[in-house]
């Protein structure tokens, strides 16, 4: 499961929008940092290039949201990210 919606649907669907927000502006890789999902997180950002600063309609970003959660490894990974390439 990842995401609520976004994956469960991917398998039917045949593909998803990586880039689409729920009515909350949660996209695919807030979701995969907020529930601690480190493959789905290095999956959108490595093979996907999804915009790791994108911001919720609260203003929290994926990395925001996984320090809140306590997921140090999303966290490591996501500030990697960030250092490396920046925000898109």
């Amino acid at each position: 499961m990842w995401i609520q919606g976004h994956y469960e649907a991917a398998p039917r669907a045949g593909k998803v929008d990586v880039y689409s927000g729920d009515n909350k502006g949660h996209t695919p890789l807030l979701w995969a940092a907020l529930r601690g999902h480190k493959v789905a997180v290095r999956l959108l950002l490595d093979t996907c290039k999804v915009d790791a600063d994108s911001r919720d309609n609260e203003g929290q970003t994926p990395l925001s949201r996984a320090v809140s959660c306590g997921h140090k490894a999303i966290v490591r990974l996501l500030e990697y990210h960030l250092d490396r390439y920046g925000a898109f």
